[in-house]
């Protein structure tokens, strides 16, 4: 008499639970709790960097050679 083999689909069941607890994980973490402010201000502004001239012509620049801009 053969064992049936039991091992691939107990894998692969094991492998399915795994992938379901770790979304539940996941997504518990990323959904907002009660009580807690989720609201975000419109008037919250991010920092901005504005350069005059964005764009500088080194020249030609050796393989190596470090150059620098101010």
């Amino acid at each position: 008499m053969e064992k049936p083999h039991i091992t691939i689909p107990a894998f692969f069941m094991f492998f399915i639970m795994q992938l379901f607890l770790t979304v539940g994980m996941l997504q518990a973490q990323t959904t907002p709790g009660e009580g807690k402010n989720t609201e975000i201000s419109a008037s919250v502004q991010k920092p901005t960097i504005h350069f005059e001239n964005p764009d500088f012509n080194f020249g030609k620049v050796h393989k190596g050679k470090k150059v620098e801009h101010s």
